[in-house]
């Protein structure tokens, strides 16, 4: 059995790497690693790239292992898998985003974003609404971006104020190469395991529900993470959902930690510290659950938390808590007296 784990475990990260590898050679090999910051004209090198790239259909490297010898426990497999996987191949700096994005067209072409023809009617009728919040690596948020862009969608990208200006300027040049894609109307300096880190989501979440697409459900992500679904098999699981969300909820004791909301909490020196001071009662008679800083959030349950005062009055009062992104989500989605739309009173 934990062979069995760790060859599922490998195949996993074997698919991300060598996406990654593929990724970084189209763009680092066509540029010539020590020619970044050269005088060379974008066009000479979105030419150079055309030249040396299959634009339409890139050949990724998934292709150079086999993923079922892998997980049939192929020794000869899983031992070229760990090599492909202990290379250092280096990271895409920001300044090369900035430039390869003065060419939207050649831009998300080279790097492979699907286009109308890459949509299913299924998936056309579903669409789905993300944010990600970002604070550095844009080469990896953008990943992110690629592995779950549809054309029909729509993405709101968070970047932390305390941001390097250059991930601020690479960010924005990711953007405008996307009629769905935008940049938060109200960005926030984010405290780890503060308020801000919510406020940064319910920013998205307010300028989504703003936008001309009519998603049918929001779903919110670091830019650490990966997809393990495709969109199309991520539209099948929300519709069978039909309204409902998936947060998780947790309200054993020995779970919960207490302490992050038993006593009030400030921020000092950028983090949260724990005071002496109790915190009062929750207001309405909430009962706090804890849970996760990501969910699926269904269309109405993101307008019950935008508009509606029972929302706001259990926001300000996790202000003073520790991690309010573990409590907040769950607690409205879990508690019977709040009562949200799609969410699970079974608790």
């Amino acid at each position: 059995m934990v062979r069995l784990k760790a060859v599922y475990s490998l195949v996993f990260v074997m698919t991300v790497y060598v996406m990654y590898e593929f990724d970084r050679r189209t763009i680092s090999d066509s540029l010539a690693i020590p020619q970044y910051f050269s005088p060379i004209g974008i066009s000479q090198k979105i030419d150079r790239i055309q030249r040396t790239t299959s634009v339409q259909k890139p050949n990724r490297l998934v292709q150079v292992v086999d993923c079922v010898k892998i997980i049939e426990g192929d020794e000869m497999e899983i031992d070229k898998a760990k090599h492909i996987t202990q290379q250092d191949l280096g990271i895409i700096p920001e300044q090369t985003y900035i430039e390869f994005t003065k060419d939207c067209d050649t831009f998300k072409q080279m790097r492979g974003y699907p286009g109308e023809e890459m949509v299913s009617e299924t998936e056309r009728a579903f669409p789905i609404a993300f944010s990600i919040l970002l604070y550095k690596e844009v080469e990896q948020a953008e990943r992110l971006l690629r592995a779950i862009y549809r054309p029909h969608n729509v993405y709101c990208l968070h970047v932390d104020l305390s941001a390097y200006p250059i991930v601020h300027r690479a960010v924005t040049s990711l953007a405008k190469c996307f009629d769905n894609v935008f940049i938060s109307s109200k960005l926030e300096d984010v405290i780890y395991s503060g308020m801000t880190r919510v406020m940064a989501d319910l920013n998205c979440m307010a300028d989504l529900i703003k936008s001309p697409v009519s998603w049918k459900y929001f779903i919110n992500t670091p830019s650490q993470q990966f997809p393990l679904q495709t969109n199309l098999e991520l539209v099948k699981i929300l519709t069978i959902y039909n309204g409902f969300n998936d947060i998780e909820g947790i309200t054993q004791p020995n779970r919960m930690m207490m302490s992050r909301i038993t006593n009030k909490h400030v921020v000092r020196n950028g983090r949260m510290v724990m005071t002496a001071a109790k915190m009062d009662k929750p207001p309405h008679n909430i009962s706090i659950v804890k849970g996760s800083a990501y969910g699926v959030f269904s269309r109405q349950f993101v307008e019950f938390i935008l508009h509606n005062q029972v929302s706001t009055d259990l926001l300000i009062y996790l202000n003073d808590v520790n991690s309010p992104d573990e409590y907040y989500w769950a607690t409205l989605n879990h508690d019977r007296v709040i009562g949200a739309p799609g969410g699970y009173t079974g608790m």
